[in-house]
Parts: structure tokens; sequence; C-alpha cells
């Protein structure tokens, strides 16, 4: 789903990982995942599993969902001509999911990832 990582109010030094989930999963619609800094990197609370950049335990949970109820879903990249193809065509671009303009967006999310304090 939908996400945000954003720096935890109650826990310093830790992150929050805010999913957007269907309401059969959490009434709010959101549900929230501490992110914990370890000696090799960060963590989901609750998950053995470390990853040594917040934009690595991202771009992981944009593929296998782990712990969380649903994959991550990274913002789609507006204003390129491959997108407005795609759109103008009705459907995903030639090479799927897993297309160039992923890539792209992947770059972009770590990017403002890598801008929260480490």
């Amino acid at each position: 789903g939908s996400f945000l990582v954003r720096d935890s109010s109650t826990h310093p030094g830790c992150y929050v990982l805010s999913v957007r989930v269907p309401k059969y999963e959490n009434p709010a619609e959101v549900s929230h995942y501490l992110i914990l800094r370890t000696h090799r990197g960060v963590k989901l609370k609750g998950l053995d599993k470390e990853w040594s950049t917040l934009p690595a335990l991202v771009t992981h949970h944009t593929v296998m969902r782990e712990m969380l109820p649903c994959t991550l879903r990274l913002p789609k990249v507006k204003g390129t001509a491959k997108n407005a193809a795609a759109q103008s065509h009705g459907g995903e671009e030639a090479g799927g999911e897993l297309g160039e303009d992923n890539y792209h967006q992947l770059a972009e999310v770590s990017g403002l990832v890598g801008k929260l304090k480490m």
C-alpha cells in the first residue's frame, strides 16, 4: 500500500513506517510499524531481518511484505513520456511492473528517504 516514513514521536532516534492498509486489516486504514536502528543498520520491530540502510528496507518491502499486510507501493512518477504513452493506451508499459520507470521511482524514493536523519 501507500506509505510514508517519518521520525518517531515516541521513540527518539527511531522511525515509523505508516502504511495504508485495507479496512479489514485496521479500521483506521493506516497501520504504523516502528523502525529500530541497529548496529548493522535498521529493522522493523518484531522482525529479525536487518537492512544496512533505510532505503534498502523500503526497497525490500516493495517486493516482499514480510510482516506487513501488503507490499509497499512506490508513487507513480508523473510527467514522463513513457507514463503518458502507457496511460493513453490504457495499460502498463511493455516491461510490466519491473520497468525502467519503476527503477526511477525507486531512486527517487531512495533519495527522499536518504534525506531523513540517520
